[in-house]
């Protein structure tokens, strides 16, 4: 990549030092309750959890957890105790960001050579990409059976990527079903999708935009 201006949006946008999360009613987008957290560098939302990664902490990535419905409150505000075989992984893996793909599975990932998808309890799978580094923005489909996101060369940082990957994984299939290069890299934007059935997936590296049929979903 030959220019610094390149654009990949993350979720890792620092915050103010507190940050208020409403959480909206989905029949009428009314304000259900509101509750004044520390600053968050990022946060993704299910239907029933906020998870997010304050400001106060450096390091190794320790994320908290917000039940959003009152009824069911979390067991206690980080999400993988340190003392838990999925917690040291998480810690131990040098990942900076987090996602919901869907209601029940997280994935951890964003300047890693790993992709960690993390369950209910301690359950987990863990894929690895030897030599390279994953980025932080995942896209998936409805229901998130599949998911798109982005890896580079182990060794390019910005503004010098000359390898940019994208890739699409199965959550059924346990692998990657798809996987487009973009070249030349990006030197302005990047954009890409996986449709809400998960057939298509679309890709705009600056003012070009591609669309791939993908395989049937059994």
């Amino acid at each position: 990549m030959t220019a610094p201006a390149v654009s990949i949006r993350t979720p890792r946008d620092s915050c103010e030092s507190s940050k208020l999360c409403q959480y909206l009613d989905p029949s009428t987008l009314l304000t259900k309750r509101s509750k004044l957290t520390p600053g968050h560098q990022f946060e993704t939302v299910s239907d029933t959890r906020v998870v997010y990664f304050p400001t106060a902490f450096n390091g190794a990535l320790r994320l908290f957890v917000d039940g959003v419905n009152d009824s069911a409150p979390t067991k206690g505000p980080e999400l993988f105790k340190k003392n838990t075989w999925l917690g040291r992984v998480v810690a131990e893996s040098g990942c900076n960001s987090a996602s919901f793909i869907n209601d029940d599975v997280l994935a951890i990932t964003g300047g890693c050579p790993t992709l960690i998808l993390a369950r209910s309890g301690d359950e987990f799978s863990q894929i690895n990409f030897p030599g390279y580094l994953t980025g932080g923005e995942l896209q998936s489909s409805r229901g998130g059976r599949r998911f798109a996101f982005f890896r580079t060369r182990g060794k390019e940082k910005p503004p010098g990527i000359t390898y940019l990957e994208l890739c699409v994984y199965d959550l059924a299939e346990h692998k990657i079903v798809f996987g487009a290069v973009a070249s030349p890299p990006p030197q302005h934007k990047l954009g890409f999708a996986v449709s809400p059935d998960g057939s298509l997936f679309a890709l705009q590296v600056d003012g070009l935009l591609r669309v791939w049929r993908l395989d049937w979903l059994p």
